[in-house]
């Protein structure tokens, strides 16, 4: 499986302490781009390394050779320092991503309906938006309306953490921060998910990829955040409370995973 080495995990640790980011958003992020593998590289542009650089953005950040022969630990003060400038920013997922992509669009981020790159003629941006950038990203356009908008860098985040990488990584993440394993969450409810109980919504917020802690049925911090984080991207209001209208939209998206 090759994850990263176990340095990784403690200079992750560090430096989402001093940008003040969750680690676990900087890693699905990750795990979203390249699978948190250093030699990971995109013919389309040349972007390369853990959070697939741009050559033109390392050239800018000061580093001048191969970045895919560095480790995943020796990628990250370049990360640190990619990220650094909008660590104030950074307070979701989906903002991360966002930096990671396009970080000029930032103020988009609790927007999910914001178009970030169009083809002229898409349904949604007549004008289009970016247009050269959407067929080298066309991925990401999962309804097939010819952009790419913010709720859907969320959704690829979902889709790509799942599966033993993904396991493996979250788990030695968190313990690295004196968390239990979690092992394979998905699932949990194969048949009729609980969305009476916070404990059946904190498992079916796990299924989609966010990362709660212990899943204690209480509402803590992060149980809060991660259910504001989902209403965003899911066009809600962020009240980061399981109303009737934040569990339809978790079954709907947990549903979307394969699960029923």
């Amino acid at each position: 499986m090759n994850i990263p080495e176990d340095s990784f995990f403690t200079e992750l640790a560090e430096v989402s302490d001093r940008l003040h980011v969750d680690s676990f958003f900087l890693l699905s992020v990750w795990m979203s781009e390249s699978s948190v593998k250093p030699d990971a590289y995109n013919p389309h542009g040349g972007a390369s390394g853990i959070f697939q650089a741009m050559p033109d953005t390392l050239k800018g950040l000061g580093f001048d050779g191969d970045f895919r022969a560095l480790t995943a630990t020796e990628q990250l003060p370049w990360a640190e320092k990619y990220y650094a400038p909008g660590a104030s920013k950074l307070s979701t997922r989906v903002a991360c991503y966002l930096w990671t992509f396009l970080p000029a669009d930032i103020a988009l981020a609790s927007n999910p309906d914001a178009v970030l790159v169009a083809e002229k003629g898409s349904p949604i941006c007549l004008d289009g938006r970016r247009p050269t950038l959407f067929s080298v990203n066309s991925a990401f356009d999962q309804d097939g309306n010819h952009a790419i908008q913010v709720k859907e860098l969320d959704s690829a985040i979902m889709h790509a953490c799942r599966g033993p990488r993904w396991i493996a990584i979250r788990d030695r993440m968190r313990a690295e921060l004196g968390l239990q394993p979690l092992g394979e969450v998905t699932g949990t409810f194969p048949n009729k998910p609980d969305v009476a109980s916070l404990r059946g919504i904190q498992a079916l917020l796990e299924d989609l990829g966010y990362q709660l802690g212990e899943l204690d049925g209480l509402m803590g911090p992060r149980t809060h955040d991660a259910l504001v984080v989902f209403q965003e991207a899911n066009g809600l209001d962020q009240d980061g409370l399981p109303g009737p209208q934040t569990r339809t939209a978790l079954l709907t998206a947990w549903r979307a995973l394969g699960k029923s």
